[in-house]
């Protein structure tokens, strides 16, 4: 910690030293200023990279290990990198003319790499990339060209380019040119490339991104500055805007450090709000409100090691550590109680959040993670009486399969032969009309019971054909008020029994002049009633007849 504060004030000590130097240098030089050097222009170039300092400070305070940082103090000083052109100096005077307008490169690389530090994508890397050739290549290949044009009445010390070789006024003021005119198209891209991460950013994220989007608009100012320059018209309203844009940049970020501590703020509203007592399902909502993250997600350990389950008990994959999603682990003496999945952003901007507000909430992600386990086995339960009776319907099915493949086809072959034989024998006739009789009648009942294990329309027509069959071999008239609807074989095969008893029931106990069979679907569920206006009933108070 102590190496860590120690180079928290080098930083801070070098880079005011640096600011210091740039400000008053061109006011200690025999070289002339700018007439847009000002002692006023001056101090607020000073104050706007104090701020950016400020910026770097916190940045890195925040994460050490983020390139942020480093991106950030690598503006400021390449900001300042054009005073030093005032050191009476042939070389560095060249140098600086090369390299004096790269912080507008460093510029777009903060824009695009902003929150993380990181050029996530190739085509950030190559807006970036491009920002930084049309700076610097336009200069390296002119330098051979440039020759100053100094009078020397204006200075006491007239540099000259040390790396000149063929003075060529045209050649430089088309490579001028093209620079300037084409920074729009690279301020364009720069624009899309920030547009892209907004776009795909959670909410968490967007956050983050605001000092840049507060600042863009602005930003992209620079080059009208530059083509305002070249066609020579007056250009200091639009260096005022620049330097406006700069400056939001890093109060933002200190703006957002303010944010932070109200952010911490909301893990002792969300204690609260735990300690009232949060109602069941809603800790995720707590949780996502505490962290600002509407996208979060969380993950109870389930009863078997490395399951986990959500709120209503169903197992659910955890999704793969990405760029964008991060997940916290939050466990009670060494057992894991569950997971946070998050936006990667929120530890970006403050590591400890995530864990704060898991400890916060450890009692009520347990007394939830008790709650989700037993929905679990309860859902394991229902699982298991599906299966059953699947299994139970399987089994019929087979049944089904063999009397109509079986007893059945074997009688059917007997009544046959009988047939045969009756004719080829005239003494026996009447006895064997008598066996084909009941043979016949035998096979009727095969016929029914298969029918009703398993009827075969049930399968090839639905439950609303199987129901008017149940119904055209009732004793009592029956009324059937269904849909042709498909629904799970199960579903339908358990309806079918349901009725298929009723009717038994109503027709036998009842004394019924009609039966009445509805079938309807409320939601998720399917609604089977039967009603008949015979004796009897579940509750005597009501009027007579049977429901089920």
């Amino acid at each position: 910690m102590r190496g860590f504060w120690a180079t928290q004030v080098g930083i801070a000590v070098g880079t005011i030293a640096v600011i210091a130097t740039a400000t008053l240098l061109p006011f200690n030089s025999p070289m002339p200023p700018s007439p847009l050097t000002t002692p006023a222009s001056q101090a607020m170039n000073a104050g706007t990279k104090l701020l950016w300092l400020a910026a770097v400070l916190v940045a890195r305070a925040r994460q050490p290990g983020s390139p942020l940082w480093k991106v950030l103090l690598a503006y400021v000083f390449a900001s300042e990198v054009w005073a030093f052109g005032h050191v009476p100096n042939e070389l560095t005077s060249t140098l600086v003319r090369i390299f004096a307008r790269v912080d507008l490169a460093v510029l777009a690389h903060v824009l695009v790499a902003f929150p993380s530090g990181r050029l996530q994508t190739r085509f950030d890397r190559w807006v970036v990339g491009s920002a930084y050739a049309l700076i610097l290549v336009g200069f390296v290949i002119t330098a051979p060209f440039w020759e100053p044009q100094w009078n020397p009445a204006d200075c006491g010390f007239c540099p000259q380019n040390v790396f000149l070789v063929w003075p060529n006024e045209d050649f430089v003021m088309l490579v001028d040119r093209t620079m300037r005119f084409g920074s729009p198209v690279v301020g364009a891209l720069v624009l899309y490339a920030v547009w892209r991460h907004w776009r795909a950013a959670a909410p968490a994220a967007r956050r983050s991104l605001l000092p840049v989007m507060l600042a863009l608009p602005l930003t992209v100012s620079t080059p009208v500055f530059y083509i305002a320059e070249a066609l020579q018209f007056e250009r200091r309203f639009l260096t005022d805007i620049y330097n406006l844009s700069v400056i939001l940049i890093p109060v933002a970020l200190l703006i957002g450090v303010l944010r932070l501590r109200l952010d911490r703020g909301r893990v002792a509203s969300l204690m609260v709000e735990l300690g009232r007592g949060a109602p069941i399902g809603g800790l995720r909502d707590a949780l996502a409100r505490a962290l600002g993250d509407p996208t979060l997600q969380l993950a109870f350990a389930g009863s078997t090691p490395g399951g986990y389950i959500d709120t209503a008990g169903h197992p659910v994959e955890l999704p793969a550590a990405d760029a964008t999603r991060a997940a916290a682990r939050i466990e009670r003496d060494g057992e894991p109680l569950a997971v946070i999945i998050h936006d990667r952003t929120i530890d970006e901007e403050d590591p400890g959040l995530v864990e704060a507000v898991g400890a916060a909430a450890r009692f009520a992600i347990n007394t939830e993670r008790l709650t989700a386990q037993v929905r679990a086995q309860l859902e394991d339960v229902r699982a298991s009486r599906a299966r059953i009776v699947e299994a139970a319907d399987a089994e019929r099915r087979k049944v089904e399969r063999d009397l109509h493949d079986g007893a059945q086809q074997r009688l059917v072959a007997l009544a046959m032969r009988l047939q045969l034989a009756r004719e080829t024998s005239r003494d026996g006739a009447a006895l064997i009309d008598e066996a084909t009789a009941e043979l016949e009648a035998a096979i009727g009942e095969v016929r029914d019971l298969a029918r009703g294990i398993h009827p075969p329309v049930l399968a090839e027509a639905g439950l609303a054909a199987a129901l008017e069959g149940l119904a055209e071999r009732s004793p009592v008239p029956v009324r059937v008020d269904a849909t042709d609807a498909r629904y799970a074989p199960a579903v339908e095969a358990a309806a079918f029994y349901v009725v298929s008893e009723a009717l038994t029931n109503a027709a036998r106990h009842s004394g019924t002049t009609e039966v009445r069979v509805r079938i309807v679907t409320e939601g998720q569920w399917l609604a089977v009633t039967v009603s008949d206006d015979g004796m009897g009933g579940a509750d005597p108070g009501a009027a007579p007849g049977f429901a089920a």
